[in-house]
């Protein structure tokens, strides 16, 4: 039987849709406590608390990476997933199994009773290895113990057994091995991974054990574990409320040949920000410094444009032509670098003002006229408009979105 290729053609749409239509490998997360215990006692099965909150980054990524992986949601099948927020849907839970960094694993058996813990990120591989280690039971732990026991020496031992204790967030265990290591000179990567475990576990209780803890591991120049080190860091302050630490913190970033290019960005823009604290401060040294950086500069620092704007924030750009009115939504360093400022040479003049505020939230509005330079050298006259939404955290104001509009002369 032969089959022209225009016969083929309806078969291999058919196979193209049915392998769409394929749902991707996902864990069947439970999302109540003791629904997942109920299936735990069914099933003879422990369980598996994932702890996360909305603000979690490594969380993010785990959910991105691993948790869609064969090998990982095969593994599920050895324990009864539970996801819970511990900010919201597992407050109870949190608290009774001391939890206080993210993402924590707890593994708790039909009974309730902790039979395993495994604490902050890993690659899926290094998950993997992580929850079959937990569900073979105590036997590693018994063998280091053994290990230290026969050579209290044994710094390698200490280490990995100080990062078992720390999984289970028994921390005053595992800096106890942490220290037993440390006299027996031990640097390796465990090592590194450990007191980067013990600083993010008092990430929340106790800022200068951690501050010095993670220190601690950076200290041992480990890439895998510098830049996990240096954000608990930078997020104990905020713990601690001691927001004056984190340009100290990020200036070491910055120098640190070690720390990845997304860190440094992140706390160069905080160095930015510590810097312009005072301007952002008030609408109106806010709306001058954006004026300001809305005007070319040779040599700008573009950490200073983007701090003046939330994460989430837009800026839509109108531009009239034949065809009528066209709107333009882009990012705040596309709209500066591609479409405006940068690429044409703004020059501008604030002509007038207008400034609403409603409590945490403040409407402005900002007309100009300039003059800009474009690619071929000639100048063209300039007259506009900015309208932004500027709205007030935690005592320094942002942009939320910008309208840039021209005023037909």
């Amino acid at each position: 039987m032969h089959l022209r290729v225009r016969d083929m053609v309806p078969l291999l749409l058919l196979a193209v849709a049915q392998q769409a239509s394929r749902p991707t490998p996902s864990i069947p997360w439970q999302t109540d406590f003791e629904v997942a215990r109920k299936l735990a006692v069914a099933r003879k099965l422990p369980i598996m608390i994932y702890f996360t909150t909305d603000w979690c980054g490594y969380c993010k990524i785990m959910e991105r990476e691993s948790f869609g992986a064969a090998e990982v949601v095969g593994q599920s099948a050895k324990y009864v997933p539970l996801k819970l927020d511990a900010e919201k849907t597992g407050v109870a839970q949190a608290k009774a199994l001391k939890v206080n960094a993210f993402p924590t694993f707890v593994f708790l058996d039909p009974q309730k009773r902790e039979v395993g813990r495994i604490l902050g990120y890993k690659s899926t591989p290094d998950f993997v290895r992580a929850v079959d280690t937990v569900l073979a039971g105590d036997a590693p732990k018994i063998r280091l113990q053994k290990a230290l026991l026969a050579n209290p020496s044994n710094g390698k031992a200490a280490a990995d057994l100080g990062m078992i204790f720390a999984s289970e967030n028994n921390l005053s265990e595992a800096e106890t091995l942490a220290e037993q290591a440390g006299k027996a000179g031990y640097k390796g990567k465990p090592m590194a991974q450990l007191y980067s475990l013990i600083g993010r576990g008092s990430q929340r209780t106790n800022y200068t054990k951690c501050r010095e803890t993670l220190q601690k591991a950076i200290d041992l120049r480990d890439p895998s574990v510098v830049d996990e080190a240096y954000e608990a860091m930078m997020i104990s302050t905020i713990f601690a409320n001691r927001r004056e630490d984190m340009a100290q913190i990020a200036q070491a970033i910055v120098k640190d040949p070690l720390a990845g290019e997304a860190l440094k960005a992140k706390a160069e823009r905080t160095l930015v920000f510590d810097q312009y604290r005072s301007q952002l401060s008030s609408e109106a040294s806010f709306l001058d410094l954006f004026l300001a950086q809305a005007n070319f500069q040779p040599n700008r620092n573009p950490s200073v444009w983007k701090i003046l704007f939330d994460s989430s924030a837009t800026v839509t750009s109108l531009s009239s032509g034949p065809s009528g009115t066209m709107f333009f939504p882009l990012s705040s360093e596309t709209w500066h670098k591609d479409m405006a400022v940068d690429r044409n040479r703004w020059v501008l003049t604030e002509t007038s003002r207008k400034v609403e505020t409603r409590g945490l939230v403040s409407l402005a509005t900002i007309e100009y006229s300039g003059k800009m330079t474009l690619q071929d050298g000639k100048e063209s006259a300039l007259k506009g408009r900015f309208s932004l939404m500027l709205i007030n955290n935690s005592g320094t104001w942002m942009i939320k979105s910008l309208l840039h509009e021209p005023i037909k002369t």
